[in-house]
């Protein structure tokens, strides 16, 4: 696998559980990306005591011999050589424990080529967005890149009011946030979805995001409950939960 070093740029809170990471190095110039609207890459961290991660220092794949994650490109500005991460700070992890104490000029990461899932059907119109605080970056992404013919209804599943964005679309956008503490956030995507697509037109396509098991739960009932075509859902789990949902 061809890796990308990047180093921290700036560091920013946006909300009371997230944290986004500007990186950049030479690199990221020529980063290869799918191009989609919902692209996540390997992110290679370093090890604890490192500022930055030894890429093949065994001679083996990197992904073998440190600690990596996948992530959301929020931002990629391939001109100035920077590309955007936010990171949710819930609990302590590689992930999180690296976002909080990131130093700008220091502290750098390695990124794998970049791909996505969010392939609408063409001539798809209407898309619903479903996520917890895990996808946000990439409904944000697919917000700000929508076309304005477009038209959108966006359910976020969040901790309080302080965690809601200000998202933005040129589309016509309809959101909505529910406030839901962490241990119950996969439930909650798992009714959203069923409530949501009962509402919708039969052709809208879904896209949703966050804990596995609820979004486990709303593709069976996208796929066997009202056997739509799999093409027409991209339902994809970012992490797990200790609990069980449905």
């Amino acid at each position: 696998m061809s890796w990308v070093e990047a180093t921290v740029r700036a560091s920013s809170r946006i909300g009371p559980h997230l944290q986004r990471i500007t990186l950049t190095g030479e690199g990221v110039r020529g980063y290869r990306a799918e191009g989609l609207a919902d692209d996540y890459c390997r992110v290679l961290f370093p090890d604890p005591g490192r500022e930055r991660p030894v890429i093949g220092r065994t001679g083996r794949d990197p992904a073998e011999s440190a600690p990596m994650r996948n992530y959301t490109i929020r931002r990629l500005d391939r001109a100035r050589g920077e590309i955007d991460l936010d990171f949710v700070l819930h609990g302590r992890g590689v992930a999180a424990d690296w976002a909080r104490q990131a130093a700008p000029g220091r502290s750098g990461v390695a990124l794998s080529p970049a791909f996505g899932s969010y392939r609408p059907p063409a001539g798809a119109v209407d898309r619903l967005l479903v996520t917890d605080l895990s996808g946000l970056p990439a409904a944000g992404r697919i917000l700000a890149e929508a076309a304005p013919d477009e038209r959108f209804r966006v359910v976020g599943i969040v901790p309080g009011n302080a965690d809601e964005l200000p998202l933005t679309s040129p589309a016509a956008l309809d959101l909505r946030w529910l406030h839901v503490p962490f241990p119950g956030q996969g439930a909650a995507l798992a009714r959203a979805v069923v409530d949501q697509v009962a509402e919708l037109p039969a052709d809208t396509y879904v896209w949703g995001a966050g804990e596995s098991a609820g979004c486990r739960a709303a593709r069976n009932h996208l796929w066997r409950v009202l056997r739509r075509p799999p093409a027409s859902t991209c339902v994809f789990g970012y992490w797990k939960a200790r609990t069980p949902v449905g």
